[in-house]
């Protein structure tokens, strides 16, 4: 009876060991995917990270021409107004020189 008793112990202390291992290995299994999926997400962040560089780098550059383009578009209206005053005082001496 005594030991009936101890191999039914010993069936269910194997048993659960198989249960154990196979959790393991479950749980494994579970874990190189997380570690797979991780490595991915890590590899997405650094190219979207480089893409939004990227684009900083752009737009610093734009915001840099379009100082660039205001200022020469500010330096064109002086000329064209200067360029307006000297008309009409052209026009103003051929006039007097007219009369």
């Amino acid at each position: 009876e005594n030991m009936r008793v101890h191999e039914e112990l010993l069936n269910l202390a194997f048993a659960e060991e198989e249960a154990v291992s196979h959790r393991i290995k479950v749980l494994e299994d579970e874990l190189k995917v997380l570690h797979k999926k991780r490595e991915e997400f890590h590899l997405s962040n650094k190219d979207e990270i480089s893409r939004l560089l990227a684009k900083r780098r752009s737009m610093a550059r734009l915001e840099a021409k379009t100082k660039s383009l205001g200022d020469d578009l500010k330096r064109i209206n002086d000329d064209l107004g200067t360029s307006k005053k000297c008309k009409r005082a052209l026009e103003d001496l051929q006039t007097k020189a007219l009369e």
